[in-house]
């Protein structure tokens, strides 16, 4: 019954299936950036010393039937993702472009997880960021943009940035990513030598988290950032205030609705279907969660975070292993190893865990 509800709406891959022409900047659009966003999470790692070594790469080569399972990892299973894959390999808008550096980093002692690659296309570059997989490390990064800046995948996401400008001349450059790689594109380009923002065209972010001090930079990216958000969005109205945000159809419900492959598409215009504001829950839920994390200092957020990861970490993970979320079975594990803390910790723990509920309920 889902399959069938599904197939009554417009999707990413049907965009693909339907829409031919070849890649230019006079025809991109916001389902094209979305398309590269949600190639940064296949593992183009297995190919990469192939990059390194100057040899052309284009996206219809990763069809390779020795590779494919290790190319598109556990999405292989998953027929969404698999359908998509076959139909972007085979259409001449993207099978041609070449894949000209890809970088990733896993720093376990920094906790830090950062992917990005440049897709070469005829006269202009397109930059993405991946957003965080299920790794542990990827996880904690993320709470700990609450009280760290720049986190490192940030200060990896400039550095790549600047390495393609010097290498890119006078040719313009996107930037594009989901959930945390938009952050990461965002991040990049407010911080590139002013002299360098010019050749940067057109930012197109994904439900991605906003800059705890973007209000800041509102400026800069007038003209410049096209965001786009589900209507429950709650990851990327972290730190936003919903400027240049445009509102998304989906057909999933709350944390689903991450997903892009959920979210439905206007045939006639090939863009998102819009929305004019988010769901009123949600939107609450946002705000009251900005103000309060804003409101904490420094050092209860990095304590809050550093506890967190601390007891996730003695449960059942190890430094390298991917997240599972067996929701109910974690909670109960993690109050055991709660419980093994001093006392003095685990009174400001419960502190804080009053604090943000009563904040969360009752706005205060």
């Amino acid at each position: 019954m889902a399959n069938k509800q599904k197939r009554d709406y417009y999707f990413l891959t049907n965009y693909l299936e339907d829409y031919l022409e070849p890649l230019s900047e006079n025809n991109l659009n916001e389902l094209d950036f979305a398309i590269f966003c949600k190639l940064s999470y296949y593992n183009f790692g297995i190919f990469k010393d192939l990059i390194k070594k100057g040899k052309t790469i284009k996206i219809k080569d990763y069809y390779d039937l020795r590779y494919i399972k290790d190319f598109l990892k556990e999405d292989y299973l998953i027929e969404d993702e698999y359908n998509f894959f076959i139909t972007l390999v085979s259409n001449p808008r993207f099978k041609n472009i070449k894949v000209s550096y890809y970088k990733e980093k896993l720093n376990t002692k920094k906790s830090e997880e950062f992917t990005a690659m440049t897709f070469d296309v005829k006269k202009f570059k397109i930059i993405a960021f991946r957003g965080t997989t299920l790794n542990y490390h990827g996880w904690k990064e993320n709470f700990e943009m609450t009280f760290q800046y720049p986190i490192p995948s940030q200060a990896s996401a400039l550095k790549y940035l600047n390495h393609e400008i010097n290498l890119s001349s006078n040719i313009p450059i996107y930037l594009c990513g989901h959930s945390k790689g938009g952050n990461l594109a965002i991040y990049s380009y407010l911080n590139l030598d002013e002299k360098h923002q010019e050749k940067v065209r057109k930012i197109y972010a994904y439900d991605s988290p906003g800059l705890e001090n973007y209000d800041t930079s509102i400026a800069k990216l007038n003209g410049v950032l096209e965001k786009f958000c589900p209507y429950a969005s709650v990851i990327g109205m972290l730190f936003d205030d919903r400027i240049y945000t445009s509102i998304c159809k989906s057909n999933a419900d709350y944390f689903s609705q991450h997903d892009l492959f959920n979210w439905q598409i206007d045939k006639k215009t090939y863009s998102f279907c819009k929305l004019l504001d988010f769901n009123p829950l949600t939107n609450l839920f946002n705000l009251r969660l900005n103000n309060y994390v804003r409101a904490k200092n420094l050092e209860d957020r990095k304590f809050a975070v550093t506890l967190l990861f601390k007891l996730i970490k003695n449960v059942n993970f190890t430094s390298d292993s991917d997240i599972k979320f067996d929701v109910f079975n974690i909670y109960k594990q993690l109050k055991d190893e709660f419980i093994k803390e001093p006392v003095e910790v685990r009174n400001k723990a419960k502190k804080l865990m009053s604090e943000i509920l009563n904040y969360l309920i009752k706005g205060k």
